[in-house]
């Protein structure tokens, strides 16, 4: 089994799992983790890492060699799915499991609680898991009529005082964006749905 379909499996576990939980606590202490990876602080030195995807990302877009990429670097991306501690570059400390800061077991279950928060909250995941229920929803949010969800429509389905979850929406397309166009395909979502309702049978 690849990498990918051992992530979205862990997803979805975490997702079924996650129904029965008390939802706010379980985010609530996610969160806190994530702000202190992601949004400021000490951070300790990072500066050597193993082959990843980090690496595969720093050798295909980062021209001039220096060990970050920039905008320029990351032409027709999401840049914000890869720059998730918002220095205005990505590097190594955007990738923390990879960099050694902490555990790789510890970071997916991060990730996957703030994906799955995420499709709670925009998707309307906690009131059914009907596929034909899914893709009603899905049609009303994908604005622009092109089979995907974009971090812009997967934000305006948040709820205001959360369209800033930017950590979530990037954990959301780091989970689940197989074809690497930086949204949420429905066929990927299908995929998704058809593991969590396997993992709660």
């Amino acid at each position: 089994m690849g990498t990918l379909p051992k992530v979205l499996l862990a997803l979805a576990v975490a997702l079924s799992g996650c129904v029965t939980e008390d939802v706010s606590r379980e985010a609530s202490e996610t969160e806190k983790v994530l702000e202190g990876l992601f949004q400021g602080g000490p951070r300790p030195d990072v500066s050597l890492a193993p082959q990843s995807k980090w690496e595969a990302l720093r050798v295909e877009y980062d021209e001039d060699n220096d060990g970050f990429i920039l905008p320029q670097e990351l032409p027709n991306r999401d840049f914000e799915r890869f720059d998730r501690n918002g220095d205005g570059r990505v590097s190594l400390l955007d990738y923390p499991a990879e960099s050694g800061e902490i555990q790789v077991w510890v970071h997916e279950r991060l990730e996957a609680r703030a994906a799955s928060r995420v499709l709670w909250e925009a998707l309307g995941i906690r009131l059914t898991r009907e596929p034909a229920a899914w893709l009603e929803r899905f049609r009303e949010l994908d604005s622009d009529a092109d089979l995907g969800l974009n971090r812009a429509e997967l934000n305006a389905a948040l709820a205001p005082r959360n369209a800033e979850r930017r950590d979530g929406v990037s954990a959301l397309l780091e989970l689940t964006d197989a074809n690497s166009n930086d949204q949420l395909d429905w066929l990927e979502l299908e995929a998704l749905i058809e593991r969590a309702s396997d993992g709660s049978r």
